[in-house]
């Protein structure tokens, strides 16, 4: 721009000296003719100089257009790829929470549960009659997410008991007048898995059985029980197919009556007998099984046969 305002002060200077050399062209009226000549040839040269500065500024004006135009271009090529950069996090980030964030704390919360129909033949031999039931057993628990290293669980589940419900029992009989069912309270845990420490998993609560069963058997602990501490935790991916066998020797007070399976010999200590059961993945979350307990009472009920059929069928979600 400095050089342009140059060249417009030379233009001006000239436009000046211009007018002063025709200045006493008027004068010269009745003068030599040779120097009308002379100033009319100047004045040719003075003009040709002056359309020479006004195409030099024409093109310093192009010039400094174009400069500015190419330093703009280059201003908006470096702003523009944080520009785009701000664009795609801000598409990324749609993409990964699609889900409004009023409703993102449900995709933290997972359902699930089961429900199982059961038909029941006991042929008890400590008592005058065979016993035919149907019973269920319904199951609907919560999972969530506090963050990557908290978690919550719930759950609820029927089962029997006037007070406190039955500590090994999710099982509720049907029959009595048509009489509603209740649910208890069977799991509310918290879960801490420590990014820290890859592999521990603690939880405390209302809690699934820790303790260690050989091929996960019940002779001790049973599947429904819920203890209540802490403990660390997991599990096996189930298979296609299921076959189940164990033999069972409990003395009378071998071990904690309350808490063992409530199945065999229909609970309690001083039994013993076989156990065959299998199971088939019908459709996926679909599983019909059947279990038998070939068995006799050890020390108490003069010793007499115990035997239990159960066919289930277990839907999971």
């Amino acid at each position: 721009m400095k050089e342009v305002q140059q060249q417009r002060h030379r233009l001006s200077l000239l436009i000046l000296c211009t007018a002063m050399l025709l200045w006493p062209v008027a004068a010269l009226a009745a003068g030599d003719v040779q120097d009308v000549d002379q100033l009319k040839t100047e004045l040719q040269t003075q003009r040709q100089r002056q359309a020479e500065l006004e195409d030099k500024i024409n093109q310093l004006e192009a010039r400094q257009k174009l400069k500015e135009r190419a330093l703009n271009e280059k201003i908006e090529q470096a702003t523009a790829p944080q520009e785009k950069s701000q664009e795609a996090k801000e598409e990324s980030k749609k993409k990964e929470n699609p889900i409004p964030e009023i409703l993102q704390w449900a995709s933290r919360v997972g359902l699930y549960g089961d429900f199982r129909y059961r038909y029941e033949f006991i042929d008890d031999k400590s008592k005058d009659f065979d016993r035919n039931r149907n019973r269920i057993r319904a199951r609907l628990g919560l999972n969530a997410k506090v963050n990557d290293e908290w978690n919550l669980g719930f759950r609820l589940a029927t089962g029997e008991g006037d007070q406190e419900g039955d500590p090994v029992s999710t099982n509720q009989t049907l029959g009595g007048s048509w009489g509603k069912k209740p649910f208890w309270l069977d799991l509310a845990y918290l879960d801490y898995h420590p990014l820290w420490a890859k592999g521990l998993d603690l939880q405390a609560g209302k809690i699934e059985v820790p303790f260690y069963r050989p091929n996960k058997n019940q002779l001790i602990w049973d599947h429904d029980l819920t203890p209540e501490g802490g403990a660390i935790n997991k599990a096996k991916d189930p298979g296609s197919w299921q076959f189940d066998y164990d033999y069972r020797d409990i003395q009378a007070d071998a071990v904690v009556g309350q808490f063992n399976d409530s199945d065999f010999v229909g609970g309690g200590t001083g039994g013993r007998g076989h156990r065959f059961g299998v199971g088939y993945v019908l459709t996926k979350n679909v599983v019909p099984a059947l279990n038998y307990y070939l068995a006799s009472y050890e020390g108490r009920n003069n010793n007499t046969d115990y035997r239990r059929l159960q066919a289930d069928v277990v839907v999971k979600f």
